[in-house]
């Protein structure tokens, strides 16, 4: 692979500051009070002199004065108080969002909007070629043992677009047709497991997909009122009594109650989160299964326990494997390596896609070989 160094949001950031730095009246605001917002305010401390003046929200989403030790403001009051030559860095992970609010911005306020990854470090930074070079070996390896070129070039473009801001490379190989495409096209499974259903979106797709060939759908959402919206979506699909199973727990190697974050700023699970939640590992419950054909997990970064706790189940049966890989830059390299080691080598042939935007929605494949 050919991975950048260069980091262009540092260039960018650099220009901001040397224009604020011209003038006396001029400040940096930032849009958002979650996750994202974080890492901008981290990014923007580690790597410039720059004041963050406050944080801006839409009205309908303020609830707090003060986020990350600055004052915040209602978008309606902030706008009458801009200045002509503010900059303000959009803090969310949605372009589309940032386009809208740019237009809105009052005259001569600077719109800014960075690509940064969906995954943080431990530490809340933003994964770095320091990162790519840490773990060259694995990541090479995992890049050798790809399927097809577009693969390759969609996992070093990932890389690149993480480390460097720059994502027109990656979006010129977004795909449609997330988890169900021309690599899972062929499948045809009776089975069907969706660890992280939320509302029953990607089960109605696969019922789309794949049409009469689905005998039985196993959901996994920890989420109650998500289970209740499932149940009253897929009302309109005539499911046969006894062929979908929806179970309200989390997917985990083993069975217990953990905690999960609802944060924006931290969702999934994480020993201070705010919510008890019921996990399982699929082994367990999918025991008295006759087979397991097709297994899709969007977990929130639990995918590499969910993978422990599906390994029977997956060196019985060499399901096809749909896995979200953007919730943890390791997982670029930990989870291809987990299911070789878990089905043996030859079982599978392994895929990238990125289904995108924003740097979200890359899905790692491993495909049954025929």
């Amino acid at each position: 692979m050919t991975i950048k160094q260069d980091n262009s949001r540092l260039q960018i950031l650099s220009d901001i500051e040397e224009n604020l730095k011209k003038s006396l009246n001029n400040s940096l605001y930032i849009w958002g009070t979650a996750k994202t917002a974080r890492t901008v305010t981290d990014f923007c401390r580690a790597n410039s002199t720059l004041t963050i003046s406050g944080y801006i929200v839409d009205d309908a989403y303020y609830r707090d004065e003060l986020f990350m030790g600055c004052k915040v403001y209602k978008a309606s009051e902030w706008k009458k108080t801009a200045v002509c030559g503010d900059y303000v860095i959009m803090g969310f992970t949605d372009e589309k969002r940032a386009e809208t609010v740019c237009l809105e911005l009052p005259d001569g306020v600077f719109g800014v909007y960075f690509y940064f990854p969906y995954s943080t470090n431990e530490d809340g930074s933003c994964p770095g070629y320091e990162d790519y070079l840490e773990n060259e070996q694995r990541l090479e390896a995992v890049y050798e043992k790809l399927a097809d070129d577009y693969s390759k070039k969609t996992l070093e473009a990932f890389i690149n677009a993480c480390i460097s801001g720059e994502i027109e490379e990656l979006n010129a190989l977004r795909t449609e047709g997330q988890y169900f495409n021309i690599l899972t096209k062929e499948i045809q499974p009776e089975s069907f497991i969706d660890c992280g259903a939320y509302t029953g979106d990607t089960i109605e797709e696969a019922l789309d997909f794949y049409g009469d060939s689905l005998k039985r759908i196993v959901a996994f959402e920890p989420d109650d009122k998500n289970l209740e919206q499932l149940e009253r979506r897929l009302q309109k699909h005539e499911i046969p009594n006894g062929c979908l199973k929806m179970f309200a727990v989390g997917t985990w190697s083993s069975e217990q109650v953990l905690h999960f974050s609802s944060s924006d700023s931290s969702s999934g699970i994480r020993e201070d989160g705010d919510i008890e939640i019921k996990v399982d590992a699929l082994d367990h419950v999918l025991a008295s299964e006759s087979s397991v054909d097709f297994i899709k997990m969007d977990v929130e970064g639990s995918e590499k326990e969910s993978l422990l706790g599906a390994a029977d189940t997956i060196r019985k049966f060499h399901p096809v494997l749909v896995i979200c890989a953007y919730h943890r830059f390791e997982d670029l390299y930990v989870l291809p390596e987990l299911i070789e080691k878990l089905a043996g080598n030859g079982v599978y042939e392994y895929y990238f896609r990125y289904h995108g935007p924003d740097l979200r929605e890359l899905v790692f494949y491993a495909v049954p070989v025929k």
